[in-house]
């Protein structure tokens, strides 16, 4: 049959939607019928309107297509005069991604996963970082729970086939953390260094960030945390990259969640003459989570210590540090350092939330201080700060009539 006519074929199999009939007639033609077909192939696969189910069949067709080429042809034409022409594995390559992609942005887990155990079977064509990328990217669009679960699991298997950018990796890591908890992030990182993908020291920072949120949320203890931590770091130093201070600033709020408040400012106290000992210089961030780490246990003689270093780096504390520092002071019954605090946030034009007033509230209603809660609530008002839920709840706790300080105001809101 004439190739002309073999192509009009095919063409118009395909536009009926008719994949198998179409790849059996290039086939009887191969290989001067692939590359047409295939390119019919793109074309559908491109298409906003294809249907799931023709995208699952026209990319199994192109891997079935590749599988049947003799394999001297797989990757021709290769000529240095045309380097920009597409290997008939990349054509194949295309057809594959842009099916999946297109199920991945339907959602459709069953048909994508379906799709990738046709790439498992296939001898012709191996997953690559865009077939990552785009699993990545069904685990976000994947309805219901079976769906995320089929496409985190397929993600896990690719990491162990597939050589990965940082970048990706990193993007696969805040998935999985996000999908799992703190197991299946040390599970992800020594997997990832199995396989020797690209790994920097975001991608440790990631991992440790989700052995804190694993505690923060109650799934781990915080001891299990810390031994993950220290094999993190571990891994880090085998791989050569260096602790600064976002480790430790992540490492200090893991500290800081110890049930026992001594034992957690133990913990930031050797963390900070870590650092000391090995010449990472303190950012505001680490500063802010070791102060939490002491604030617990009433360390204020530690706190001070700290604020004096951030002074003679030239740092000053910003919004959420001086909240902090009210809500210390404010717990250990010292008022005159809140209003201190106060009139220098004002004096450096940062202005309070209802967030820091609620601390002091709170603490009026603590340690029993009606006229110091009578006074914050009159700031709010001249500040013009909105109440919300738990500023009324406070209020009336202290024993106070929130209408008559506040006017006719709604003490509704987010929380405090």
């Amino acid at each position: 049959m004439p190739p002309r006519k073999v192509t009009a074929i095919v063409k118009h199999l395909v536009n009926a939607r008719k994949i198998p009939p179409a790849l059996r007639v290039a086939q009887r033609h191969f290989p001067e019928s692939y590359r047409p077909f295939m390119r019919e192939l793109q074309r559908l696969t491109r298409d906003g309107a294809t249907c799931t189910r023709t995208l699952h069949d026209a990319g199994t067709a192109g891997l079935q297509a590749l599988g049947a080429l003799p394999a001297a042809h797989r990757d021709a034409p290769r000529c240095r005069k045309r380097p920009r022409v597409p290997s008939n594995r990349e054509l194949a390559q295309k057809v594959f991604h842009n099916a999946l992609a297109k199920l991945a942005e339907d959602g459709d887990a069953p048909l994508a996963m379906s799709l990738l155990q046709r790439l498992d079977a296939s001898n012709a064509l191996c997953p690559d970082s865009v077939t990552v990328s785009i699993v990545m990217r069904l685990l976000m669009t994947a309805r219901g729970a079976a769906g995320m679960e089929a496409a985190f699991t397929a993600l896990v298997r690719l990491v162990d086939d597939v050589e990965l950018k940082a970048d990706v990796s990193n993007t696969l890591l805040r998935l999985l953390c996000a999908h799992g908890d703190a197991d299946m992030a040390i599970n992800l990182i020594e997997r990832i260094r199995r396989n020797q993908s690209e790994r920097d020291a975001w991608t440790y920072h990631i991992a440790l960030g989700a052995c804190r949120a694993a505690v923060a949320e109650g799934s781990i203890a915080v001891e299990v945390a810390e031994g993950y931590a220290e094999r993190l770091r571990g891994y880090m130093h085998e791989d050569g990259i260096e602790e600064d201070a976002v480790t430790f600033t992540i490492l200090l709020d893991l500290a800081e969640q110890y049930p026992d408040a001594n034992e957690a400012a133990d913990r930031v106290s050797a963390l900070m003459s870590e650092m000391d000992r090995k010449g990472i210089v303190p950012k505001l961030e680490v500063y802010t989570s070791a102060i939490k780490g002491f604030a617990r246990c009433g360390g204020l003689e530690s706190i001070h210590e700290l604020l004096a270093r951030m002074g003679a780096q030239g740092l000053e504390p910003d919004k959420w540090l001086w909240t902090l520092l009210i809500d210390v002071y404010a717990k250990e019954g010292q008022i005159d350092a809140v209003m201190d605090i106060l009139q220098t946030m004002h004096d450096k034009g940062i202005d309070p939330d209802v967030r820091c007033y609620n601390h002091m509230l709170l603490a009026a209603k603590s340690l029993g201080l009606q006229e110091f809660g009578m006074e914050v609530l009159r700031q709010m008002r001249r500040n013009g700060i909105e109440p919300n839920y738990y500023t009324g709840a406070y209020t009336e706790q202290l024993g106070l009539d929130p209408e008559v300080l506040l006017g006719d105001e709604v003490l509704l809101g987010d929380e405090g």
